[in-house]
Formats: C-alpha cells, structure tokens, sequence
C-alpha cells in the first residue's frame, strides 16, 4: 500500500506506537468517535459537538487502546475548532472585520466535516486519523 497514512509517513503499517483495533466493535466506536460531533453539530447545533468524543473516551479509556485514541484526536480537534470559531465570531461582532469574521467561522464548520469524515474512515480501516490543526492535546 502507498501514499502518505495518518501515522505521520508513508506505507499501510501502523507504527508500534499506535494501537490497532482490537475488535470490529473497537473499528465501530472509533467510527462513531469520530463521526459524534457531526451527529451533535445537526442535533444540537453544534453545543454538545464537545461532549460525545469526550463521553467516549471516558468510556473507552480503559477498555481499548485504539477508541480511547480516536476519542482523544477527535475532541482535541474539536477544541481548536471550537477557539478558532469563537475568534471568528469575535471578529464578527466588529465592523470592519465581520465579513473575515464570517470566512472564519465558515471555514470552520467545513474543516470540522471534512476531517471527521476522514477520521471515521480511518477508524473503520483500523487507523487512528491524526486531525491536522491541533493546537491544544486535553486528552490523550
């Protein structure tokens, strides 16, 4: 297999320090790890987009590797998206920067679908997906 994985290089073969699934049941929760927020984004409009990755993780933390893993990407993804959202309706509420401001928040929104949807099909291949623009690690 070629091409560029989420393990930070290229090839097919997790890495020793990431864990593999361990069940189909581990590759489902990952999926919906990932998958949560967007489920939360339509229900809640986008207020418990925090939570579901979080609940997950406390659940799964001790019971396998691989979906305490793919909650913990997802919710730190998910704090970045939630700061870089909350600048951009700071800079909505000005004049001069409101039309950048709408960009940003715009902008957001479509990263975090994008990304999680690549992130459950990672999970459902057996691959933590590593979301680019991390900026804070709350979970591991």
């Amino acid at each position: 297999m070629s091409g560029y994985n989420s393990y930070g290089g290229y090839g097919g073969e997790p890495s020793a320090t990431e864990p593999g699934p361990g069940s189909d049941n581990d590759r489902s929760m990952g999926m919906l790890a990932n998958l949560s927020p967007l489920i939360a984004m339509v229900l809640t409009v986008n207020v418990a987009s925090l939570i579901a990755p979080w609940v997950i993780w406390v659940i799964y933390k001790e019971r396998s590797p691989f979906v305490r893993r793919c909650a913990a990407q997802t919710f730190n993804f998910d704090i970045t998206m939630w700061i870089v959202a909350l600048v951009g309706w700071a800079m909505v509420l000005t004049v001069i920067l409101s039309p950048i401001g709408f960009l940003v928040v715009f902008a957001s929104g479509i990263a975090q679908i994008i990304f999680h949807i690549i992130g459950a099909l990672s999970a459902n291949r057996g691959v933590v997906y590593k979301y680019p623009m991390q900026f804070f690690t709350i979970l591991n």
